[in-house]
């Protein structure tokens, strides 16, 4: 499925497909974004990783019984299907792909999640 991406769902280091590649956004235009490895794309061609249990575990997660969890920051798991949680106190976000949790982890501990290939 082609979800249509905007510029202001992305932050410099979101990791997302493009041309059925993972690219690393480096720079975003208005129109467009610039790749670390130097290829520039429409924003409209982008598309969205989907959070897996895999992807969670490349980003340095720990799987326990009913979340996935790095230092303090937990996600948990969806026992319907293959979807994740945050909550805190107050707020309950569903996150459904990478670039989300990538800037969800980056509004609350002020540091990039490591993706390790």
């Amino acid at each position: 499925m082609f979800i249509e991406m905007k510029a202001t769902e992305f932050r410099i280091g979101n990791l997302v497909l493009w041309q059925n590649e993972i690219a690393c956004i480096a720079q975003i235009l208005e129109l467009e974004v610039v790749f670390k490895c130097g290829d520039i794309g429409f924003i409209k061609d982008c598309q969205p990783i989907q959070i897996t249990k895999d992807w969670l575990l490349k980003l340095g997660f720990e799987e326990t019984e009913f979340c996935f969890r790095l230092g303090t920051f937990f996600l948990t798991k969806s026992k319907q299907a293959e979807r994740f949680f945050y909550q805190d106190y107050k707020n309950r976000f569903i996150v459904m792909h990478v670039h989300q949790l990538q800037n969800l982890y980056f509004a609350l501990y002020e540091e990039e999640l490591i993706f390790n290939n």
